[in-house]
């Protein structure tokens, strides 16, 4: 919750004040944001524990989902042909980051915290984590397209009347 009130008070505002830097942003602050809280999510749902996996993985769901949907409207208050660029460095970024995930974690448990490899039991509970964080961030991508571009449509005409990020043009329809 505190990633969500901080993201919602203190990172959205500067965003906006931000505009020739919108593209760093969502390709810098937001990922980072993003990667910090499914790091602690997933460590903390992959401890034992006698709940079912879907309950220990509820709260991801939930922060993919917003962070997603975030992160979709951030792309969508760019202007047209930034906001291709960000779509496809922020889908490489993505990539990038569910393909090494696993080598990073080794690494820096080896190498940062000094701790041996992990059993296969903790292993197996860490990869089903994972499996069900991949499968929640594509559903939550998915719909995040939608309900972003939906709003972006439907509310183009009063864009300049509620502060969206909207870049504003002098076409009328």
């Amino acid at each position: 919750m505190v990633y969500i009130y901080a993201y919602g008070f203190v990172l959205i505002p500067l965003y906006s004040a931000w505009f020739k830097l919108r593209f760093v942003f969502r390709l810098i602050i937001h990922p980072l944001v993003v990667i910090s809280g499914e790091a602690i999510l997933r460590e903390v749902a992959a401890m034992p524990s006698e709940n079912e996996p879907l309950v220990k993985c509820a709260s991801m769901l939930g922060f993919d989902m917003f962070f997603q949907l975030v992160g979709r409207f951030l792309v969508n208050a760019q202007e047209s042909e930034m906001q291709l660029v960000t779509v496809v460095l922020v889908g490489v970024e993505e990539f990038i980051m569910r393909v090494t995930y696993l080598p990073k974690r080794r690494w820096i448990r080896r190498h940062v915290f000094g701790l041996p490899t992990i059993s296969e039991e903790q292993e197996g509970r860490l990869l089903g984590v994972l499996a069900f964080d991949n499968m929640s961030s594509m559903q939550s991508e998915i719909a995040a397209i939608i309900i972003a571009t939906s709003s972006k449509l439907l509310l183009y005409d009063v864009r300049v009347n509620f502060d969206l990020g909207f870049f504003v043009n002098k076409v009328d329809f």
